[in-house]
């Protein structure tokens, strides 16, 4: 028997929330996936970084949109957020078609932006990122 459950956990920063979603099959508890939702500076743009870490078993499922999109709603509604934008690797298909389910825009297209590893010489293994955002207005203009 598959069963969800969903939590916002703010944490002492009143400008971080982070989301856990746990798929429960029968008694073993999966976290299926991190969501993390981010005030970025200055403050007064109102402008926060959604992100996501997904199992792989859990690929598919519709998970991903329904907490992203439930994240986005309680960003502009009860937070009154301006401005959400996400960040992703151009070559993670799921990823950035997630984010245009979420009907954010691409807005552009970061060459060699980070390296999360090195090669055996020392040297950054640099990957390009697709920049995403959504506004207020788009969000409920959209009927979200």
């Amino acid at each position: 028997m598959l069963y969800r459950t969903d939590s916002l956990s703010p944490v002492p920063s009143l400008s971080f929330i982070l989301f856990h979603m746990r798929v429960f099959f029968d008694c073993i508890i999966i976290v299926a996936l991190h969501i993390y939702f981010n005030q970025t500076k200055p403050f007064e743009f109102l402008t926060w970084e959604l992100g996501y870490i997904f199992n792989p078993k859990y690929y598919g499922n519709g998970y991903a949109t329904e907490a992203c999109r439930r994240i986005l709603q309680y960003g502009f509604e009860v937070l009154k957020v301006h401005r959400v934008i996400a960040m992703c690797n151009p070559e993670n298909n799921s990823s950035w078609e997630l984010l245009e389910r979420l009907l954010m825009r691409r807005e552009g297209h970061h060459m060699k932006k980070a390296f999360f590893h090195k090669n055996n010489e020392g040297q950054p293994i640099w990957h390009d990122a697709y920049q995403y955002a959504i506004l207020a207005e788009e969000w409920i203009s959209k009927g979200q």
